[in-house]
């Protein structure tokens, strides 16, 4: 059992996770920076980014650990981008990033949940 949550969506082929983990990402032109991927498949990423991407750039995102994997962006908002991957990562690889930086689901996707889990009380 993945610790991270697993959904499906209905647009997706591929189960995702959401994860905090850090990556870096390398534009075709060259421009790098580092980003903050936030939702992972083996088909691709959720990327959280300071600086503004462009849709249909191709960039190399660099994993946890080093690993490069190309891909483009798919769509791309002010500080978010959606990548699809050229190739799939391997199930091995997805399962040990969801291991080392996966989240918890938060508890209104929690299956049964009390409708107040989903609040949080400050103190």
């Amino acid at each position: 059992m993945l610790a991270a949550e697993l959904t499906v969506g209905s647009r997706r082929e591929q189960a995702r996770a959401r994860l905090n983990a850090p990556g870096r990402i390398e534009a075709a032109g060259g421009g790098r920076c580092v980003c903050q991927i936030s939702d992972l498949s083996i088909a691709g990423a959720r990327l959280l980014l300071h600086h503004r991407v462009e849709p249909e750039s191709r960039i190399t995102l660099t994993l946890p650990g080093g690993l490069t994997i190309t891909g483009r962006i798919v769509w791309a908002t002010e500080f978010e981008a959606g990548c699809a991957f050229t190739q799939p990562i391997g199930k091995k690889v997805f399962r040990q990033l969801i291991d080392r930086h996966g989240l918890p689901p938060p508890p209104s996707s929690v299956p049964g949940a009390p409708r107040d889990a989903r609040r949080t009380v400050s103190s």
